[in-house]
């Protein structure tokens, strides 16, 4: 058992390494960003749509009820574990 823990534990410290080192060689081959030359073409804007004035919020009376009253619920004491931590 103790042969395999020891086998166990070297491959994945060389997968970890050879991840590490595969990953680092990706990025420093990735492509690099490129200023660009010319600048983006100017197009005209999208025509807007004007819904018009708003209806007011305090027009009329309402016909929403308001929501009952909820029962009071009783509180329990807290209870603490203590633990013989240090």
């Amino acid at each position: 058992m103790k042969r395999f823990q020891k086998y166990l534990r070297a491959i994945i410290a060389a997968g970890s390494i050879v991840g590490f080192l595969g990953g680092w060689g990706f990025l420093a081959h990735a492509g690099k960003p490129v200023a660009n030359s010319a600048p983006a073409p100017i197009t005209a804007p999208a025509p807007s749509f004007d819904p018009g004035p708003l209806p007011s919020i305090n027009t009329g009376p309402s016909s929403l009820q308001p929501l009952p009253a909820l029962p009071p619920i009783p509180s329990m004491p807290r209870l603490r574990l203590r633990t013989g931590g240090s």
